[in-house]
């Protein structure tokens, strides 16, 4: 993946994260775990790719301001959830479940 367009995707997710921060879960969601579907979608189908993208939102300089905005919003650690997602991608990686 080009630096471009994965700048592009985490500036992307980490405003998602901030909108909702601000004003909350969209209606059409009971939950933030039926949110999470539409909010992973966003990020690369390719795993490799996708755990840089998640890597990068988690180290941008903006996100632990913003998952806590986001946590005391919608009651929900998504720095937890993005370090696990991390982990569980990176373990279908070394099982050759996928690419």
């Amino acid at each position: 993946m080009k630096t471009k367009e994965l700048n592009i995707t985490v500036e992307k997710q980490l405003k998602v994260l901030f909108d909702i921060s601000e004003v909350g879960l969209p209606n059409c969601y009971t939950n933030v775990n039926k949110w999470l579907y539409d909010f992973y979608a966003d990020f690369s189908w390719l795993t490799v790719e996708r755990i840089g993208e998640i890597k990068s939102l988690l180290s941008h300089p903006d996100f632990n301001d913003v998952a806590k905005a986001f946590q005391a919003k919608v009651n929900f650690d998504i720095a937890d959830e993005l370090d696990k997602a991390v982990l569980e991608l990176t373990e279908m990686l070394n099982n050759g479940c996928s690419k």
